[in-house]
């Protein structure tokens, strides 16, 4: 079967825009692939073989709806919550805008300034999902008044027992992040320590990919991790094979501080409570010989003099086995964040509107060749520079010194202890 193509918005950039508000409420669409009829014209390719007992004859069922585990299954049901949510939009305009920008497959994460528009949002999102006999449970939301309107409301035509409310706030999953609502605080997905003596390749790949960090906001601790992979794939050992002494002393001391992280809280909110009179992003990129990265603050002022920063988004390379000189590395970190800032920019451009943009590096090098023609150099830096100049024309790039560059932590990695 036709696979179908991509509907929904990226998770980055739903995770990305879930920072913004204030106020926030996710949901889930409950069984919503049954929901989906299939075309009567097609029901006939879509048949299982059926019996009740072994000894029974088998039956071929032709199934009605969208089968979850078929490989069109999501992008039917995507298409459908989307044309249910175009052609509804001048209805439910909060409640459409959340399900074409900030819905993940069956997963709603949305949220509004105040908590008058919330609720509002609640209310249409309840009433458009139901024309499309879609229905929504798991409610969480960092408003316990919504929460509780919500559990007692009886103005509503939908009955009591048909809300599903998750008010402890301990464990909420979102996209793959844990977010405690009570405290509007992130926590990250973290691999459990093996008590195997011996590990191989394929474990260690396997407890990496566990560090599921899709804004990097542990950024400098799961580089680590990154690097011992590269050290690993430097000693040509199979999959299975075990790791050399030295390097399983350090994974296993590694993997045994990441349980530190478990008491790490992120702010989910980029913002203070409230209204600021001016936005800026700042963006830093820095390398070493062994890793470069990038890194994007919001610095936010407010009427009361207060300013507040917080990191946004990171992402980190590992720097390839060749050797490439250090000016070169630099040059890679500024374009990772050329790439970083644009894409941030892009995904934040309906939410918030930024009165400067800021890029930071502490190589005096790539500042200099920023400046310059890119038919000066050769092809590996007049690429980067010639598509730096083009993304970021709008921006100020900046020198700021190695000690005051939060980049540093991602070109090195750092221990969770």
């Amino acid at each position: 079967m036709y696979k179908g193509y991509t509907v929904q918005p990226d998770l980055y950039d739903i995770l990305l825009r879930f920072r913004t508000f204030k106020y926030v409420i996710t949901s889930d669409i409950e069984k919503m692939y049954r929901q989906v009829r299939i075309n009567p014209k097609h029901t006939y390719l879509h048949n299982i073989l059926w019996r009740e007992k072994p000894c029974e004859k088998l039956q071929c069922i032709e199934l009605l709806t969208v089968t979850y585990g078929t490989n069109c299954a999501p992008y039917l049901a995507t298409r459908v919550l989307k044309e249910l949510a175009v052609i509804n939009q001048k209805t439910f305009p909060l409640a459409s805008n959340a399900l074409l920008s900030q819905c993940y497959v069956d997963d709603i994460l949305c949220g509004q300034d105040s908590y008058e528009n919330l609720v509002e949002l609640h209310r249409q999102l309840m009433q458009l999902c139901k024309l499309g006999n879609f229905h929504l449970h798991k409610w969480c939301s960092n408003s316990n008044s919504l929460l509780n309107n919500i559990n007692h409301s009886h103005k509503s035509d939908i009955s009591q027992e048909n809300y599903d409310i998750k008010v402890d706030g301990i464990s909420n999953k979102v996209l793959g992040i844990f977010w405690n609502p009570n405290l509007d605080v992130f926590s990250i997905s973290l691999p459990i320590p093996s008590e195997e003596k011996q590990v191989t390749k394929r474990e260690v790949l396997s407890k990496i990919t566990q560090m599921f960090d899709p804004l990097g906001l542990i950024g400098p601790v799961i580089v680590i991790g990154k690097l011992m992979m590269q050290e690993i794939w430097k000693t040509k050992i199979d999959w299975d094979d075990f790791l050399e002494e030295d390097i399983l002393i350090n994974w296993k001391s590694y993997i045994h501080d990441m349980a530190l992280l478990k008491s790490l809280k992120i702010p989910r909110f980029i913002l203070l409570a409230d209204k600021p009179i001016s936005l800026e992003l700042h963006g830093f990129s820095d390398a070493s010989q062994k890793a470069y990265g990038a890194c994007v603050y919001i610095r936010a002022s407010y009427p009361n003099e207060k300013v507040s920063c917080f990191l946004i988004t990171s992402k980190s390379r590992v720097a390839p086995i060749r050797e490439i000189t250090i000016p070169r590395l630099e040059l890679c970190g500024a374009h990772l964040l050329s790439t970083l800032i644009t894409k941030v920019r892009s995904v934040l451009i309906e939410r918030l509107s930024f009165d400067s943009v800021n890029l930071w590096t502490d190589s005096e090098i790539v500042l200099a060749w920023l400046h310059s023609y890119p038919s000066r150099f050769q092809v590996f830096v007049s690429n980067r520079i010639s598509q730096i100049q083009t993304l970021t024309q709008d921006c100020k790039w900046r020198y700021v010194s190695s000690k005051e560059n939060p980049a540093d932590l991602l070109s090195r990695g750092i221990s969770p202890a």
